[in-house]
This record gives structure tokens, C-alpha cells and sequence, in this order.
């Protein structure tokens, strides 16, 4: 029981932090900031539902469900593309964004930061009321309508028993997606530190670390693991606290994220359902391209980390009732508008190594309480998190994305197979956008 209660804590401490990435994420863009609560409570939910029903349901008793890195780069699309169609149906295009450019291509301070704020609100203030309305009902339908075609999607895999055809794509196709996501991690984790070097190397130095200590299982990752994500924290407000700082100057100096407040679970119904008609259907569709290739590699990954399992853990799951029964619980997290959920098995692996059992249901379990009571009352203990450590998370996940899927895919693919990955990644770090690396 002991080690389960380690489990379920290491666990819950590393998705917590992913879910605020993740919610950063989702609405990184500083016009943006007053809905990252709601980015972060939409993958809590994800983590709560998925997990508590997996850790009853899987075939895999130590599954750790939750949402993952590649919805949450795929919702930030949505919602950049989500915001321009809006911005332009309410003529707001009159803000300057080049007024507020740093000549950089990653500015310290994001161009967007004053859209709909100070002056231009002032002049817009009718209009800014409006976009943010319907920039939230559309987002969660968007997110809630993504997550429910996966639903049906795996589902019918599952029940028809065709999830081995998955395996049929291209290896060097489906390592070329998921190190594309690497790249968008990293370039994320740059962000978050907006480009300052005092504040992404340190990032990235733990970050990488940490990924490297559990990939190559050093230590006793019941120790390593918190330590690894406490020792930056504590190290971090001694110093703070040493120098005579305090939490709001930290934030003035860039070292914190703009404050957020929580919201009640309830508003992701009252802001879409409720709020019907402020779902924008011609914004969403401009979402369309890349809710196509969001199928996909999200199909991917997710048959792909079943298929893994045998690999990692000493269990041989049944990769079509896995994808079913995971099918069946998105639905409700479609219900809820939350983020797509499915086995998380970076956290499996944790779960392992800390137990050393692979049929204890009990970290799961205690895992998505703990998910739940976040979820259920406030996500306000994210302001207190610096930047660099939510930056060395994106490390530690990205770091996966770089090592196996681009570099360590060399060593089982022809020449010719490995650069098609160098190919498709170059075309989508030029091009921005996955559709064209998929079409290249």
C-alpha cells in the first residue's frame, strides 16, 4: 500500500504540472491568458475520468490515463485558428500586432499581449466581450467534438478488431509525426521561458535529466522522481525568498506566468451549451485541417503506447479491447468538454518502477482522486509554479519525442527511411503547420 501511495503521488504531481503546460498550451498566446484555467481544468478532467476508469476497467490494472502532449499542441492550433477567424468576423484586425514585436521571431514579450486590452478594448469594448465569448464556446466545442469523433473512432477499432491495421502505416511516417510534436514541445518550452537563456537552460538541463534518469532507470525512481520535480521548486523560492523577493515581484520580473484565477468545473457547460449561440461554426471550420491530421497521429500514438506495453511492462494487453474500452470513456469526457484521454505509458513505467507490481489497481485509483480534487475545487497553486519548471516538463516529455522517434529511430530504419523523418521535420518547422509536412 505504501508504494501505491508513492505511485499515485509521483503521478499525480508529474500530470498536474503537465495539465498547466498543457492549458499554457492550449492558449499560449498572451491575449489568451484569462482562459488558461479553463485550458488546464479541460485535460484535469481528461486525467480524473480516463484514469479513475481505467485503474477499474483496463486490461492493464497499473494504467495511468490522461491527456497527452500531441491534443494539447493540436488544441493550440485550434484555438490560434479559432481566434484569427473571430478577430476578422469582428473587424478587429485594427490592432497592430507588429507594434508590439521584439524583431525576434520568439519576442520576449508575445505581440499579442494588449489585443483587447487597455486602448484597443476601450475602442472595442462591445467587440472584445464578444470574441472572448465566442472564442470559449467554440474552443469547447471544438475540443469536446475532437474528442467524441476519437470516441467513435477507437471504438469501432476496437470492436471490430482492426487496431493491428494501424501498425501498417509507415514506421518512418508515424516516427516522423511524433517527432514533429517534439519539435512543437521544444519550441513551447522556449516560449514559456521567452527566450531567455537564465531561465530554458536550467529548464532544459533538468528537464532532460530527469527524462534521462527514468528512460535508463537510475536510482529508485520513488526517490529520484520527487526530487527531481521538488528540489528545482524548493531550490527556486529559497532563493526567491533569500534575496528578499516575494511572489508578486517574481512575477513583474517575467519569472512567473500571468496570474490565473480558477474556475468553477461547471462554466465548460454554461460557456458552450449554454451559450449556444456563441459557437462560431465558421471559425471551427477553419479548424478542419488539422482536426484531420489530429485523427490521425492521435490514433497513432495512442495504438502505438498499447502495442508498447509488452515492451516496458510484463503484461500483453489486447490492444483491441484496450482501444475499445478507452473509445467508450471518451465519450464521457466528450460530455464533459474535456480533452481527449487515453494510457499514459511514460506514467505506467513510473508506476512500475515505483511498485514493482503490474496488477496493483490502487495507484491508479488514488492517481485520479487526487486529479479530481484539483479538478473539483482550484488549479490556483499553478501561479505559484516559476516558468523554467513548467518549461523543464515540456523538456522531460519532448525529450522522449527526440531520442526515440527521431534519433533513435536511425537504428532500425534504412538511410533512406530515416531521412524521410529529417525531411517531413524540416518541412514542418519551415511550413508551421503538420498538414504540409503530412502532404510532403
Amino acid at each position: 500500500f505504501p508504494s501505491a501511495v508513492a505511485s499515485a503521488l509521483i503521478n499525480h504531481m508529474l500530470m498536474f504540472g503537465m495539465c498547466c503546460a498543457y492549458g499554457m498550451i492550449i492558449f499560449s498566446e498572451e491575449r489568451h491568458s484569462d482562459h488558461r484555467a479553463l485550458g488546464v481544468k479541460m485535460c484535469l478532467a481528461a486525467a480524473f475520468v480516463s484514469g479513475g476508469l481505467m485503474s477499474i476497467c483496463s486490461g492493464i490494472p497499473i494504467a495511468i490515463g490522461g491527456t497527452d502532449l500531441n491534443p494539447a499542441v493540436f488544441y493550440g492550433d485550434f484555438v490560434v485558428a479559432i481566434a484569427n477567424a473571430i478577430s476578422t468576423d469582428l473587424g478587429l484586425d485594427d490592432y497592430s500586432y507588429d507594434d508590439y514585436s521584439g524583431g525576434r521571431r520568439l519576442a520576449k514579450k508575445d505581440k499579442t499581449k494588449y489585443f483587447c486590452k487597455g486602448t484597443h478594448k476601450s475602442l472595442h469594448q462591445s467587440e472584445c466581450e464578444t470574441y472572448h465569448e465566442e472564442l470559449r464556446a467554440t474552443v469547447i466545442f471544438s475540443v469536446a467534438l475532437s474528442t467524441l469523433l476519437l470516441a467513435l473512432l477507437w471504438s469501432v477499432l476496437g470492436k471490430l478488431k482492426l487496431t493491428r491495421y494501424v501498425g501498417y502505416m509507415p514506421y518512418s511516417i508515424s516516427e516522423a509525426f511524433l517527432a514533429c510534436v517534439g519539435y512543437k514541445v521544444f519550441f513551447y518550452a522556449l516560449k514559456f521561458c521567452d527566450m531567455e537563456p537564465q531561465q530554458f537552460m536550467p529548464a532544459a538541463l533538468i528537464g532532460i535529466a530527469l527524462y534521462f534518469i527514468k528512460a535508463l532507470h537510475i536510482g529508485n525512481p520513488t526517490i529520484m522522481m520527487p526530487l527531481g520535480l521538488l528540489v528545482p521548486l524548493c531550490i527556486f523560492w529559497g532563493v526567491v525568498f533569500a534575496t528578499g523577493e516575494n511572489v508578486d515581484s517574481m512575477r513583474q520580473q517575467g519569472w512567473l506566468f500571468v496570474e490565473i484565477g480558477n474556475e468553477p468545473f461547471w462554466w465548460v457547460w454554461t460557456d458552450s451549451i449554454g451559450k449556444y449561440g456563441s459557437i462560431n461554426f465558421s471559425a471551427w471550420a477553419r479548424t478542419l485541417p488539422d482536426l484531420a491530421v489530429f485523427i490521425i497521429v492521435s490514433t497513432m500514438d495512442c495504438v502505438l503506447k498499447i502495442h508498447a506495453t509488452e515492451s516496458k511492462l510484463p503484461l500483453k494487453p489486447d490492444s483491441d479491447k484496450e482501444a475499445f474500452k478507452f473509445g467508450c470513456f471518451n465519450y464521457i469526457l466528450a460530455a464533459c468538454g474535456a480533452a481527449t484521454g487515453y494510457m499514459q505509458l511514460k506514467f505506467n513505467v513510473i508506476s512500475y518502477g515505483v511498485m514493482r507490481n503490474a496488477r496493483d489497481r490502487r495507484a491508479g485509483m488514488m492517481y485520479a482522486l487526487l486529479c479530481a480534487a484539483c479538478y473539483f475545487s482550484t488549479v490556483e497553486h499553478f501561479n505559484y509554479l516559476p516558468k523554467l519548471f513548467l518549461s523543464a516538463l515540456l523538456f522531460f516529455a519532448g525529450a522522449g519525442f527526440v531520442t526515440d522517434n527521431m534519433w533513435g529511430s536511425r537504428k532500425f530504419l534504412h538511410v533512406n527511411e530515416w531521412l524521410e523523418i529529417v525531411i517531413i521535420v524540416i518541412v514542418f518547422i519551415v511550413a508551421g503547420q503538420l498538414i504540409w509536412a503530412v502532404l510532403a
